[in-house]
């Protein structure tokens, strides 16, 4: 990948991918949102971005999973590993996104 932030976004999507999900967290649904389908939700629109840009249904998704990470990131502060784990998904995410709109799509 040419381009610094593309080579960090995978770097970013591949640390997530090798860490382990949080030991205990797969039943949670804080504020109804499964956290199992929002990490993969997010790692899969990393992957997306990594190819180019996304259609608007995928901008979408990305956009509003990201939000819901951001809104959720308080519940896991007494946890370490998962706020450290819900860290990286959400500046992996953010990332993703801010390429995403810098190539004029969004």
């Amino acid at each position: 990948m040419a381009d610094h932030r593309t080579d960090l976004l995978e770097q970013l999507r591949d640390e997530v991918g090798t860490m382990p999900f949080p030991p205990g967290w797969y039943q949670h649904e804080p504020g109804g949102h499964s956290l199992v389908i929002l990490r993969t939700t997010l790692v899969g629109s990393a992957a997306a971005v990594l190819d180019g840009p996304l259609d608007e249904r995928h901008r979408d998704h990305l956009r509003s999973h990201l939000a819901a990470l951001t809104r959720l990131l308080p519940e896991f502060a007494h946890d370490p590993y998962a706020a450290r784990y819900f860290a990286a998904v959400h500046r992996m995410a953010l990332l993703a996104e801010r390429i995403d709109g810098e190539r004029g799509t969004g």
